[in-house]
């Protein structure tokens, strides 16, 4: 029997067994596995645990100094594995998702007015677009920021703000595009959805979409369907392991799905659905992230932040390391 989330969250979580070649992460002193096999990918996490000290609200992402980098609803704050906690930039407001650059400067979304903004090491902002009303926010293989929103896809130059749009969903399923990401070795982009219709929601109008992307990043003209009626279509967040597989969470049914290569779709994790106990906190997540398997981040776990529950932070083992692991992959 799978157990909710919220059971999980009482489980004390220690590093797990690292004698298996399970890709498990480091705690500073353990070497990290080298090698991985997909024929022994789990059917649940294992452990789940709150990060002491952590912050985000819809976004997350580590830097170049191993913090672990979030919003709790108007600073940014970097916590350090141990708990170490900082405020680095105050001020901000409510922020959607972000992404570091490699110049290590970070790019977040403004929900308040729709901005685009790059931030220095130092705290200083500068604007990059000013009315994009992005959500998502990635950084692509090319150096490029994606974003999703109601324009459909962009690509930002971070160096000037020259904004490309590259394509939408199919407004006749009543969505547009929310969740993004690019897939295993970067030939695929996903986007996940916000669905709607004139009378209200359609739980049959929840497709998760696919692009074909060559190497200079050139998107195919249409996406393609990869699965349909994924939850009930607000899709929060996603992200891919090392073997291919998609992880998206639908805030609808407050489910956490895995979508296979081939398009099978299991449930993961239920957050329990009406969601929230009776002070309205639920541990139902975004800014899916997969830890880097340094400065104590496990690089078998998703880290996803809790904006129902204080803007709190979640590890989520699942003993399989994200699509960017450098090791050995077997069965894939």
């Amino acid at each position: 029997m799978r157990l909710p989330i919220s059971a999980l969250l009482l489980l004390v979580a220690c590093p797990a067994d690292q004698d298996s070649d399970s890709g498990g992460g480091t705690d500073g002193t353990d070497a990290p596995e080298t090698i991985y096999d997909c024929a022994a990918l789990p059917d649940e996490p294992t452990q789940t645990r709150v990060v002491p000290g952590a912050s985000g609200y819809h976004g997350l992402a580590f830097d170049s100094s191993g913090r672990l980098v979030g919003s709790d609803g108007n600073a940014l704050i970097r916590t350090q594995s141990d708990g170490t906690r900082e405020i680095w930039i105050p001020g901000l407001g409510e922020l959607e998702q972000i992404a570091f650059l490699p110049s290590g400067e970070l790019v977040v979304s403004a929900a308040e007015n729709g901005a685009l903004w790059k931030l220095s090491e130092e705290g200083g902002r500068e604007l990059l677009v000013g009315d994009l009303f992005a959500y998502g926010v990635v950084l692509g293989p090319d150096g490029f920021i994606y974003t999703s929103g109601w324009r459909g896809i962009s690509r930002v130059d971070p160096a000037d703000g020259t904004v490309e749009v590259l394509g939408s969903v199919d407004a006749t399923l009543g969505s547009e595009p929310h969740a993004i990401g690019f897939g295993l070795g970067n030939d695929r982009f996903y986007a996940g959805v916000i669905s709607y219709t004139e009378e209200g929601v359609d739980p049959h109008l929840a497709p998760v979409f696919e692009w074909t992307v060559d190497g200079a990043q050139r998107f195919s003209t249409e996406p393609s369907v990869l699965v349909s009626a994924l939850g009930l279509g607000w899709h929060d967040t996603m992200g891919v392991d090392v073997c291919g597989n998609l992880y998206v969470a639908d805030f609808r049914t407050t489910n956490l799905y895995r979508i296979t290569p081939l398009g099978a779709v299991t449930t993961l994790i239920d957050w329990q659905y009406p969601y929230g106990d009776n002070e309205g906190r639920s541990e139902y997540g975004h800014a899916l992230l997969w830890g880097s398997g340094e400065d104590g981040w496990r690089e078998d776990a998703l880290y996803m932040t809790m904006p129902y529950s204080d803007n709190q932070v979640q590890e989520i083992v699942l003993g399989i390391p994200g699509k960017d692991w450098d090791g050995e992959v077997l069965n894939r």
